[in-house]
């Protein structure tokens, strides 16, 4: 009976353990971002913070360095805007006027330290009618 006690044990630890790596692994995954104005409203609380922002790539330029840096601006109507830093390999569709996801932090300073940039798929791609 005690090998049958110990097993139960051990089996609702191990299940227990795998719910929560997977629990922990769905919420550091899940796709929420936030949009320029509602990431400026949360103010100094997501300083130092990973997190993802939303947002039109505007007035774009590259440094001797390769650092790009870009202003994200709303897209909801407000007049909003997040000075971004990005050192890496940009994405092919990646220009001005092309809405965006930056992961990233922000600094003490207010620029956004991207780590990566995602662009989202243009309304412009409609399907070629066949002829």
């Amino acid at each position: 009976m005690k090998k049958h006690k110990k097993l139960i044990i051990a089996s609702l630890i191990l299940i227990i353990a795998i719910a929560g790596l997977g629990y922990a692994g769905f919420m550091g995954s899940s796709t929420y971002y936030y949009e320029v104005g509602e990431f400026l409203d949360k103010g100094q609380a997501l300083v130092g913070m990973k997190t993802r922002v939303s947002g039109e790539v505007n007035s774009v330029t590259t440094d001797s360095d390769f650092t790009l840096r870009f202003t994200l601006k709303d897209m909801t109507g407000r007049d909003d805007s997040i000075p971004v830093v990005y050192s890496g390999q940009v994405p092919n569709t990646f220009e001005a006027g092309r809405q965006v996801v930056v992961e990233g932090k922000i600094d003490q300073q207010g620029i956004f330290e991207a780590s990566s940039i995602i662009t989202k798929c243009s309304s412009k791609y409609e399907p070629i009618p066949a002829s």
